[in-house]
């Protein structure tokens, strides 16, 4: 009996030791789980260690938990170390709930492939991300993963840093709502404007043309009536006639320059040989060479008139501004898409100087040729250099055109960066 008294002794001693040791870390679990200690329980091939994270000690801790990110410390396979509170809000969660648990339980089923490459990634440097968290009530949260290797107690991890993209993607979305609204009442602008100056072209016709023509023939009678009368009284009203005549002209170069009728009558090709033929007679210094390759029915009808005004303002800016004697005109259509290059061996501008918005508006007129072109599913870029002339290429794709020939809206296109010619 005594020597099973005995046996018993160290038997007992080992119990008591494994309780105690049992209670230690059942109190450190609990105490993990209650977020009083940044730590886990990793099972490894030396059985089961626990690693908490140093440097979440002191100062660095309190950097970790009033930062604006979140931080994580993840085991190379995505198992969470340690994360600080800005983490568990995003996923709407309680933090003692996050230590230990995956990472993959935290992106969408769709983000998961991305997550994978993170870490993959993260394994060879540094790399930064784009992700979906299951944010609360299962919502998405975009946010940005910068990754990084990380070496702590002797087992391979990852450290992260994630950014909440909820907010910039709110604003880029309301920047992109108002730039839309700002794009619709531009055009809107400009398609009322285009109606004003039509309708006020056909007022000038009905209205003072028609005055003009009506009074000139009664001239005309009133002179036929005269004859035999001494010249000094038939010689003030022959005078009328040639004043009359000319004021009928400038009523008729009024009204084609607001809304020249070629342009709902004969089409925009015809409308082009008229205006190019009115400008040299007007500016005679100036020869326009044209190369149209392009049919009538080449041109959906609303692109008509956006591009006549491009061309009408690109030339009177080469005649106000660039002592050119030469300016070429080119329009072609080829694979289905649609090119307009007017180009002049003028004096050419620095620009650099015109690219703010306000000075293209008050100078050469640019940023409205670029609004209409842009507005219309193109593009349109200016090229100049002192004493290199200026080219304006405006362009439309061919997926722009059968939009605008159904009637459907044109894509929006970013404008080019404008090139000084070289």
């Amino acid at each position: 009996m005594k020597k099973a008294r005995k046996n018993r002794r160290p038997l007992l001693v080992e119990i008591e030791d494994l309780r105690i040791r049992l209670d230690e870390a059942e109190a450190t679990l609990a105490a993990i789980r209650r977020g009083e200690v940044d730590a886990l329980v990793v099972q490894g091939p030396e059985g089961e260690q626990v690693y908490t994270l140093k440097g979440a000690e002191g100062p660095y801790r309190v950097i970790l938990e009033t930062m604006s990110e979140g931080a994580v410390t993840a085991t190379a396979g995505g198992t969470v170390l340690y994360c600080n509170q800005r983490f568990a809000e995003m996923l709407g969660k309680p933090l003692q709930s996050v230590l230990g648990q995956s990472l993959h339980e935290f992106v969408t089923p769709e983000e998961a492939p991305g997550l994978e490459r993170a870490l993959e990634e993260a394994g060879r440097g540094p790399s930064r991300n784009e992700l979906s968290l299951q944010g609360p009530s299962g919502t998405a949260v975009p946010v940005q993963v910068s990754v990084a290797p990380l070496s702590t107690h002797g087992i391979e991890a990852i450290c992260m840093v994630v950014t909440d993209l909820s907010e910039p993607r709110r604003s880029q979305e309301a920047l992109r709502q108002s730039e839309e609204r700002l794009r619709q009442l531009s055009a809107n602008l400009l398609r009322a404007q285009d109606q004003e100056r039509k309708l006020v072209a056909q007022d000038i016709h009905d209205g003072v043309g028609q005055l003009l023509a009506a009074i000139k023939y009664r001239v005309e009678e009133a002179l036929r009536s005269m004859t035999g009368l001494p010249e000094e009284k038939i010689r003030p009203v022959a005078a009328l006639v040639p004043m009359l005549q000319s004021a009928m002209q400038d009523v008729r170069r009024i009204q084609h320059a607001l809304r020249p009728s070629l342009l709902d009558d004969l089409g925009l090709l015809k409308a082009i040989e008229w205006f190019c033929r009115e400008f040299q007679t007007t500016y005679s210094r100036v020869r326009v060479m044209q190369e149209i390759q392009a049919a009538e029915q080449d041109v959906p009808e609303p692109l008509k008139t956006t591009i006549f005004r491009i061309l009408q303002e690109a030339l009177n800016n080469t005649a106000k501004h660039s002592a050119a004697s030469t300016v070429w005109i080119s329009l072609q259509s080829s694979n289905g898409d649609l090119d307009l290059v007017i180009r002049d061996n003028g004096s050419g501008f620095e620009l650099g100087r015109y690219r703010a918005a306000k000075t293209l508006g008050r100078g050469l007129g640019l940023s409205s040729m670029m609004e209409r072109a842009q507005l219309a599913g193109g593009t349109l870029s200016i090229e100049s250099a002192p004493n290199k002339g200026t080219t304006v290429r405006a362009s439309w794709p061919r997926q722009s055109l059968l939009d605008l020939a159904s009637g459907g809206k044109p894509p929006e296109r970013v404008l080019p960066t404008n090139r000084s010619a070289r």
